[in-house]
């Protein structure tokens, strides 16, 4: 409305009119370019510190549906990130954080990602994102808390307490109303020990009462996340080479083309791990500190140490799946397949950020 606006007043003959229509572009145009777009990005290179690759490593650490807002980021002296998330403030948010997100994308010379970024942030999420309620439910069914990528609930719960945390989460994410919910998190904080300010009775009520409340996280915890988020993608792409087990027929193109498709995903999996690990370890996480969360993670030795030179194994079936395959002629000959396939590329691969 305001560039329409702008633009009609432009075109009109009284001259003040034209005055003003000039007046509220130029305005639009600070607000939008300026404190929208070039603040923002001032405060996170000069004032925070924080590059492109510490900028992309703490939105891979983010729940997904805020990983395209413009944040504040302060590193603290402990080594935490504490970060405002300024989206909320500013009317032409929904104008100035996709623009944000495409520019820097293209300055990583990213221009396919830079387009998706641009289509989904601008069109998708404002417009065709779930409503809340829906996509707690859409969670639920997923058994995924978007918050932190964690379960809802476990495989091993019983049925009654499966049920208890499924409508726990929905009533907290869909129903459960903030200002309350911080009321009783303040009284539950009384007599504990807090570590700091914001965890403490009066600094949960405080910052409940400011424009932008602020989160703090030690750099770590924001790598856990990312790990075990790709730990759990790479396991499902695994999963793949389960398709040889099928009773349909399949060409050796088809099988082929199984391998290659694992191929490619997990390289896109390790390229972007890789790119956080460098992002956190600007962040201050040591190597071992990364290596201790993939264990942790249960991620193979050989891969992690892969991980730090900027490698990753060409990828080879499990031995459970190669057993089955061989016991049968069919499986044998897609055995065959995907091992010519295997065997076009070295047995360690480079990332594409190397």
């Amino acid at each position: 409305n305001t560039i329409k606006r702008g633009v009609k007043e432009m075109r009109s003959d009284n001259p003040v009119i034209r005055a003003r229509g000039r007046r509220r572009l130029a305005g639009f145009s600070f607000v939008v370019g300026g404190l929208s777009m070039a603040l923002p990005t001032f405060l996170r290179v000069v004032i925070s510190g924080m590059g492109e690759e510490e900028d992309e490593a703490f939105r891979m650490s983010l729940p997904p549906y805020l990983r395209n807002h413009t944040f504040f980021i302060q590193k603290l002296d402990n080594g935490d990130i504490k970060s405002w998330d300024l989206t909320y403030l500013n009317p032409f948010s929904v104008i100035a954080d996709p623009m944000l997100r495409t520019l820097e994308h293209s300055v990583r010379g990213e221009p396919l990602t830079a387009a998706t970024k641009l289509l989904t942030s601008s069109f998708v999420d404002p417009y065709l994102g779930d409503q809340i309620f829906a996509g707690a439910v859409f969670d639920i069914k997923e058994n995924r808390n978007a918050r932190n990528d964690n379960p809802i609930w476990e495989q091993s719960d019983t049925l009654p307490l499966r049920l208890a945390k499924m409508a726990r989460y929905l009533g907290e994410e869909a129903y459960g109303p903030r200002t309350p919910t911080k009321l009783f998190k303040a009284y539950q904080a009384l007599g504990q020990d807090q570590q700091s300010f914001d965890n403490s009775p009066f600094g949960i009520i405080f910052n409940e009462a400011m424009p932008v409340v602020p989160k703090t996280t030690p750099p770590v915890d924001m790598f856990r996340r990312v790990v075990f988020k790709m730990r759990d993608e790479q396991t499902r792409v695994q999963r793949r080479f389960g398709e040889l087990r099928q009773t349909a027929g399949m060409s050796e193109g088809q099988v082929a083309r199984v391998h290659r498709d694992i191929r490619k995903s997990r390289m896109r999996i390790n390229s972007q791990l890789s790119r956080a690990m460098k992002g956190f370890r600007g962040m201050g996480v040591s190597n071992n500190e990364m290596y201790q969360t993939m264990k942790g993670a249960r991620y193979g030795k050989r891969r992690s140490q892969l991980l730090f030179t900027g490698f990753m194994e060409n990828p080879v079936p499990p031995k459970n799946l190669v057993d089955a395959l061989m016991s049968t002629e069919v499986g044998r000959e897609r055995l065959r397949a995907l091992m010519e396939e295997h065997a076009n590329h070295a047995r360690f691969l480079r990332l594409d950020d190397d």
